[in-house]
């Protein structure tokens, strides 16, 4: 009966994500481009899920201020039985590359929270930044 399978607040991640005083709702409803709603209108989603976040009393009609879609092609992995091996060598090949870091649920071909795709980013950020200063080192001496 509900079309989404989450919603989230991004300003409780940062106070960025929306206007003083006013708040961001996202909702996600995932499908494949087969399927009936992925080809609904972007008013035809809107209203839809609008409608549902009215009925079961997380907003009133009369507080939205603007809606828009976002249509994501292979935002989530879809794995498939027997999935390890093709993955054991796809990884195998991809660590042979010395200055490629892979983050987020397409790149580790699983799924995983947001928190720790931004702790993964990071990771690889602070370990580039520290690649750079034992570099640094390395040519001064």
């Amino acid at each position: 009966d509900i079309p989404f399978t989450r919603i989230y607040e991004p300003k409780n991640r940062s106070s960025h994500m929306a206007p003083h005083e006013t708040t961001l709702l996202v909702a996600e409803i995932p499908c494949q481009k087969e399927e009936p709603i992925w080809n609904y209108s972007s008013r035809e989603l809107i209203d839809l899920v609008q409608s549902k976040l009215c009925q079961i009393g997380l907003i009133n009609q009369n507080e939205t201020i603007d809606a828009t879609v976002c249509r994501l092609i292979n935002a989530y992995p879809i794995l498939e039985v027997g999935v390890e091996e093709k993955l054991r060598i796809l990884n195998y090949y991809l660590n042979s590359f010395k200055n490629l870091r892979h983050s987020g649920r397409n790149a580790k071909f699983g799924y995983t929270h947001i928190h720790e795709i931004m702790h993964s980013g990071k990771m690889i950020v602070k370990n580039y930044f520290k690649g750079l200063d034992e570099f640094n080192a390395d040519k001064e001496r």
